[in-house]
Order: structure tokens, then sequence, then C-alpha cells
């Protein structure tokens, strides 16, 4: 997972070979500022981002304690992280930060999952959810939760200029009704700062089944980008 700063450098973060997360950051001319191992039984990391101001980094993973998140200062400095354990599968979506001084985490649960001062409790076969926790000390804000029915298919994010959340995610071939729209198998949809749903369109596949790959993407007019598997 990568994510560019506003100084032009870049945030890489990896699962290694002995399930640790590694991160890296580097400057615009390549050189590398600072290396971290955050060591977990990693099953694999969903992504990494840099918040605008601060360069703050947060990456979010998967591994034997759930879906965990952490937040290092731009020296590379822990900040604070959080574990998040349900009594299903886990899996993690990607990460991004707002201009407010909020971070977005998507992901999927199964069962009961304990976020900070906020329970959900979903399908054991897995939902996907939407936590929003304040940059500066990790505190949760809000936890949207979709019944999606799978765990493959973690949520993914990205911020609109306005501040709305465009996600991307799959039913895992069920319906859910997003907004007054009902979408089966691959969806996009746009949410405001509150998590009130906007929109949600289903992605344009034959299949069903087919996933879409990586996050969307929003560009300075607000129009949505999204690219899938066909």
């Amino acid at each position: 997972a990568v994510d560019v700063d506003e100084r032009g450098g870049v945030v890489w973060a990896r699962s290694s070979i002995d399930a640790s997360v590694v991160l890296n950051a580097y400057d615009a001319a390549g050189a590398i500022r600072w290396s971290r191992t955050l060591s977990a039984t990693t099953y694999g990391v969903g992504g990494v981002c840099v918040a605008p101001g601060s360069n703050d980094v947060a990456v979010v993973f998967w591994s034997s304690r759930g879906v965990s998140v952490r937040v290092l200062d731009d020296a590379g400095t822990l900040r604070w992280s959080r574990d998040l354990s349900g009594t299903g599968r886990m899996r993690a979506g990607n990460c991004a930060f707002t201009a407010t001084g909020e971070l977005v985490v998507g992901g999927t649960y199964g069962g009961r999952v304990v976020f900070g001062d906020i329970t959900r409790t979903g399908d054991t076969n897995g939902d996907a959810f939407l936590a929003t926790y304040r940059a500066a000390d990790g505190t949760v804000l809000r936890v949207a939760t979709f019944q999606t029915s799978t765990t493959e298919e973690p949520l993914l994010v990205a911020i609109a200029p306005d501040g709305d959340r465009v996600v991307t995610g799959a039913t895992g071939g069920l319906s859910l009704t997003l907004g007054g729209t009902t979408v089966n198998g691959p969806f996009v949809a746009r949410l405001a700062d509150d998590d009130t749903v906007r929109w949600a369109h289903d992605l344009p596949f034959e299949d069903v089944s087919a996933r879409p790959i990586g996050r969307p993407a929003v560009d300075s007019l607000g129009h949505v980008y999204v690219g899938g598997l066909l």
C-alpha cells in the first residue's frame, strides 16, 4: 500500500516475511526518511494514508488481533493505536484522512466488535464498517455498518473535496439497500460526513461476484472514478 504526502514524499506499507508490518517513508528525491516495523502476526495490509497539513501517517492491517489501526507522526513516532477484535472474521480495508482532522477506516467484521465506546453486532458471515476517528487521539466518533454478508471484500474509502466519503464494496451476491437504492454485488456509494448515504450504484458487471479493485478516486470537481475486474 502506498500514499503521497503534500511535499511529494512517499509512504509505503507492506507485510514482511516474518508477518510484521513495515512502513518506509521517502522524501520527494527518493531518500528514505525513516523506517518502522510494527510487530504483529499480520495477514495483510489494507492501506496507508497521509494526513493533509500534519503529514501524520496511518496504516490499517489485519492480523491475529483482528483489524488494527496505527497512526504515526511525520517523524515516524507512534501517536496512537487501536485493535478491533470481533467474534467473527475481520478484514482491513483502507484509510483516508479528512481536511477537518478525522481518520476514516473501512473494513469488514463478523459478530460483535467494540470500536472504543461504540459496539456493533453484525452477521457472523460478515458485514462492512466505516469507522471515523478523531485523528489527533484515536477517539471513535461514528461507526456506520452495512449488511454485506461477506468478509472477503472490505469497504474501501476516499474523501471528496467537500468531505463526503466515497466507498466501494461488494455484497457477496445478496441485495443491500443504501439510501433507498438496492445494490447487488460490487457497488459504489457516496456518503455525507455524517455517514448519511447521498447515492449508491451497482457497478456495471455482468457477474455480481466480480470485485472492485483498489480504492475509489475523487477529483477536485468531486467526480468519482472506480475500476474493477470484468
